[in-house]
């Protein structure tokens, strides 16, 4: 668990419970009545926020599956039809980005500057690359 997530957290019943231990022994049934509603109440708290998680994750990978085959559809149609340089573009990097982005949940700010470098080169890189009319 990281730290933030942490801060978050309510005081979890084992550290409640080393409180507790230093009341005399006549009180520990009052003590545990009392922590279990607590333990509970955490448990709820755990159960819920990893159900959200897991919600936020599958939804990640349906949203990059959907992603992924409708641009891989895009750039087959369009490469069965004449458009190939659109098509490439359709099945090359940008999908893979996309994929790493929705899937892994991993975007650095190297990949997207990296991505975004090799989409759009410079004005002089293009000239060069476009076929005289």
């Amino acid at each position: 668990m990281n730290p933030i997530e942490r801060e978050r957290d309510p005081v979890t019943g084992l550290e409640i419970a080393m409180e507790w231990a230093k009341l005399p022994p006549e009180y520990l049934a009052t003590a545990l009545g009392a922590l279990e509603p607590e333990l509970a109440r955490q448990h709820e708290y755990r159960m819920t926020r990893d159900a959200r998680a897991h919600a936020r994750h599958m939804a990640g990978l349906i949203a990059g599956f959907v992603v992924c085959i409708a641009t891989l559809s895009a750039a087959i149609v369009l490469g069965l039809n004449g458009e190939v340089w659109l098509a490439a573009i359709l099945a090359g990097p940008s999908a893979a980005f996309m994929l790493k982005t929705l899937v892994l949940r991993k975007a650095n700010t190297t990949d997207i500057k990296e991505f975004l470098r090799r989409s759009n080169p410079p004005p002089a890189e293009q000239a060069a690359q476009l076929p005289p009319p």
